[in-house]
C-alpha cells in the first residue's frame, strides 16, 4: 500500500520554522478504542431518513482503511450510546463531491431511526458542532480481494455504506462490465 501526501502553503512566504509534529501510532493488534473530537463540516439530507455527514478532526488526522468502521458517541449525553459507522467515499464520480469536503474530512451516510438512541441526534447536528469518533475498528483487509477478477456483493439500505469504498476501489482497478444497483 502506498500513501502520498501533498502539502500546500497557506501563505506564499518562506517558512521561518517547521512547527512541531505530534505523531501517535495506535496499536492495531488490539481493539482498544480511543476517541477524538470531530467537527461537523456539512450535514446534508439525502432523503427523509438518510443524511450525508462530513466531519473533520480537530488537530488530528486519521486514515481509515477501506472496510473498517469507527464508533461514534456524543460528549454531552447522560447515557453514552455507541454506534458503529463506516466511512463512505466523498463521491463515486467527481461531479458529485460531498459538500464542503476536503481531503482531511471523513464522510458518513447516517440513517435516522426516529426512536434511535443516537441517530436522531447525529442527523440533527449543525455545522460547527462536534461528536466523538473512535480509531479504526474491525479486521477487514481490502488487499485480500485484489487477486479476484470478479467480486459479487449484496447489500440493502445503508448496509451499502460498507461496500462503497470497495466498489470505488474496484472501479479503478478492474474492468467492470455489469453493475446492478439495488434501491428501495
Amino acid at each position: 500500500m502506498q500513501v502520498e501526501f501533498m502539502f500546500t502553503k497557506q501563505n506564499k512566504m518562506p517558512w521561518m520554522d517547521y512547527g512541531h509534529q505530534l505523531m501517535k501510532k495506535l496499536d492495531t493488534s488490539s481493539n482498544q478504542e480511543e476517541y477524538e473530537e470531530y467537527e461537523i463540516v456539512a450535514n446534508e439530507p439525502l432523503s427523509n431518513l438518510v443524511h450525508l455527514l462530513v466531519v473533520r478532526a480537530r488537530n488530528f488526522l486519521q486514515i481509515l482503511p477501506i472496510g473498517r468502521h469507527v464508533m461514534a458517541q456524543l460528549k454531552n449525553m447522560k447515557k453514552k450510546p455507541l454506534r458503529s459507522y463506516t466511512p463512505v467515499p466523498p463521491c463515486l464520480h467527481p461531479d458529485d463531491m460531498a459538500p464542503k469536503y476536503t481531503t482531511d474530512c471523513l464522510c458518513f451516510m447516517i440513517k435516522k431511526y426516529p426512536n434511535g438512541a443516537l441517530s436522531p441526534v447525529i442527523t440533527g447536528l449543525q455545522t460547527g458542532q462536534s461528536l466523538l469518533l473512535s480509531n479504526a475498528q474491525g479486521s477487514f483487509i481490502i488487499e485480500n480481494f485484489d487477486r479476484y477478477p470478479v467480486i459479487h456483493m449484496l447489500a440493502a439500505g445503508t448496509g451499502l455504506t460498507v461496500m462503497l469504498g470497495i466498489i470505488q476501489r474496484a472501479l479503478v482497478r478492474r474492468n467492470v462490465s455489469v453493475f446492478l444497483p439495488f434501491s428501495k
